[in-house]
């Protein structure tokens, strides 16, 4: 909203040096590149390193059938908890990064008063949206198996299953 209000018409959002390479699609009002804390530096040093810095950013190509190795989200805990130590881990890990859900009309997708734009879908990212995918698991191994209690689906979760 600050670039907007300054007559911006599009910004680099450079990820914190604590998510580091990490990149979560979130909505904006202008267009924006988001890039990691690397990038965020290179750039920043070819800035103050010139007098007339420009730059030009191009779209790409979508890549198909390029399986990227999985990643844990920087948002995502990892356990054993340093400050907490009775907290040890989580019991699962899910999808829960840069999710396309289904969006309800009555909200933005930024969450900003500003932002007058009415979607169907967004690009959501947190627990919110891996607890569906387990949760639509359990559901499944339930059906399949109804006599099951809730700690043997989850056993079966947790040892039954390879990403």
């Amino acid at each position: 909203m600050v670039v907007k209000e300054a007559g911006g018409v599009g910004m680099i959002m450079v990820n914190s040096d604590n998510f580091g390479e990490d990149l979560v699609a979130d909505a904006h009002l202008i267009p924006t590149a988001a890039i990691g804390y690397r990038g965020g530096e290179a750039i920043k040093s070819y800035i103050l390193s010139n007098d007339n810095p420009t730059a030009t950013i191009t779209s790409r190509v979508t890549k198909l059938h390029i399986q990227p190795s999985p990643v844990l989200a920087a948002f995502s805990s990892r356990g054993p908890n340093p400050i907490t130590p009775k907290i040890l881990k989580p019991d699962f890990i899910a999808p829960g990064m840069d999710i396309l859900a289904g969006w309800t009309g009555f909200t933005v997708p930024t969450g900003l008063t500003e932002d007058t734009r009415r979607v169907k879908f967004n690009i959501v990212s947190g627990t919110l949206m891996s607890c569906p995918h387990v949760s639509g698991l359990a559901a499944l191994l339930k059906a399949a198996h109804p006599t099951w209690t809730p700690t043997t689906i989850k056993s079966a979760l947790m040892t039954q299953f390879e990403p």
